[in-house]
C-alpha cells in the first residue's frame, strides 16, 4: 500500500538531491518556478511510502480549467518535457500510478491527470493498462568521440557546417540575459510568421526560463547567437543540461540570411555538451531537420487518468482551436 504526504515544495531540491539519481531539470525547484512563474499552477511535490518507509516523491504542478482542478506532470503547453517520479531503485512507477489517482482525485480535488515521466516504457504503460497517447522527441547518443559524432551526420549536414566556416560567419556564446532573450524572441517571431503563425509562448516565458535556470548552476544554460560576415544576427540557440542529458530548447534562423547557420549553431552545442561530459542530447520534438543529425526516436507514454471522458475530448479540441486561432490572427 503506497501512502502520499505533501512536502514544501521550495525544499525539493533538499529532499530529492540526497538519494536519488534519476532526477531531471525538470524535477528541480528552479524548474517548477518557472512553470508556475508563467502558468500560475501550485507547485504540488508529493512524498511517497510503502510500508512506513520513503520510496521516492512525485512532482507536478495543479492548475484550473473552466473550474476544474487537473494535475499535470507535466501538462502540454508548459515547454517542459517530463516529470514524473523519482523512485528508489527496484519501485514500479506504472504500480503506484492507480493508487497516486485515487489520493489526487480525493485529497486534491482534482478531475484529471497527466503524467510524462522519463522512466516509464510504453510497455509498461500498455501491460499495466494505463491509458495513454505517445510523445515522440529525437535523442542523440553523444558519448562517443567528437570526431566519431560528427561523422555520423548526414553528408548534407557536414557539408553544411563546413560551408558555415567557409562563409566567415560567426558564432559567440552569450550570457543568457534579457537583451539575449529579446533578440531570440524577435528572431522567433519571424520564424513563426514564415507560416503565417505566431510563438505558442511570449516573450515572458524565455526571460523566466533564463532567469531562473541561471540558479541551478553556472553551465545549466547554453545560448549562442550566428551572425553573419557583416555581424547581423541570423541564429539563435537556447539549450540546457542536467544530469546525464542535455536538452535543445529553442532554435531561431532566419531564412532570408542564408550561412548555414542552423546545422552550425547545433554542431557547436553538440561539442559543448560533450566536451561537459554530457551522455544524452535530447533535440525536443520530431521536426525532420533533426534527422540530419541520425538521432534515435524516443517514444514515451503521456499517461491520463481522468473520471470525467469528455475532458480528454475538450483538451483535444482546445489544443487544435489553439492552431486554428493562431493561423487566424494573421
Amino acid at each position: 500500500m503506497y501512502i502520499f504526504e505533501q512536502v514544501k515544495y521550495n525544499e525539493v531540491n533538499e529532499y530529492i538531491n540526497r538519494e536519488y539519481d534519476d532526477r531531471l531539470i525538470f524535477q528541480t525547484k528552479e524548474w517548477i518556478d518557472f512553470v508556475a512563474e508563467c502558468k500560475g499552477a501550485e507547485p504540488v511535490v508529493l512524498r511517497i511510502k510503502k510500508g512506513g518507509e520513503e520510496i521516492g516523491f512525485f512532482t507536478s504542478l495543479i492548475f484550473k480549467v473552466m473550474g476544474f482542478r487537473i494535475i499535470g506532470s507535466p501538462f502540454r503547453g508548459w515547454t517542459t518535457l517530463y516529470m514524473g517520479f523519482n523512485l528508489r531503485q527496484g519501485e514500479s512507477r506504472v504500480d503506484i500510478i492507480p493508487s497516486l489517482w485515487k489520493y489526487v482525485h480525493k485529497e486534491l480535488k482534482c478531475f484529471y491527470m497527466e503524467i510524462v515521466d522519463w522512466n516509464i516504457t510504453v510497455d509498461e504503460a500498455q501491460n499495466a493498462g494505463l491509458t495513454f497517447g505517445i510523445q515522440e522527441t529525437y535523442v542523440k547518443e553523444i558519448s562517443d568521440e567528437l570526431p566519431k559524432i560528427l561523422k555520423s551526420f548526414s553528408s548534407t549536414c557536414k557539408n553544411q557546417i563546413h560551408r558555415f566556416e567557409k562563409n566567415e560567419a560567426r558564432l559567440e556564446v552569450v550570457e543568457p540575459s534579457e537583451e539575449f532573450a529579446e533578440e531570440y524572441y524577435k528572431e522567433l517571431e519571424r520564424v513563426f510568421g514564415y507560416q503565417d503563425l505566431e510563438p505558442s509562448y511570449d516573450l515572458k516565458r524565455v526571460k523566466s526560463l533564463l532567469s531562473n535556470l541561471k540558479e541551478i548552476n553556472k553551465d545549466t544554460l547554453y545560448t549562442t547567437v550566428a551572425y553573419s560576415p557583416d555581424g547581423t544576427p541570423v541564429g539563435t540557440l537556447i539549450g540546457f543540461g542536467y544530469g546525464k542529458t542535455a536538452y535543445l530548447w529553442g532554435l531561431t534562423i532566419i531564412r532570408e540570411e542564408q550561412f548555414y547557420q542552423s546545422d552550425a549553431l547545433l554542431w557547436d552545442s553538440f561539442k559543448h555538451w560533450k566536451e561537459l561530459g554530457y551522455e544524452h542530447y535530447d533535440l525536443v520534438g520530431v521536426r525532420p531537420y533533426k534527422l540530419k543529425f541520425h538521432p534515435d526516436l524516443r517514444q514515451t507514454p503521456r499517461i491520463t487518468c481522468c473520471d470525467i471522458p469528455f475532458m480528454i475530448k475538450i483538451r483535444d479540441c482546445v489544443e487544435k482551436m489553439y492552431w486554428i486561432l493562431n493561423k487566424l490572427k494573421k
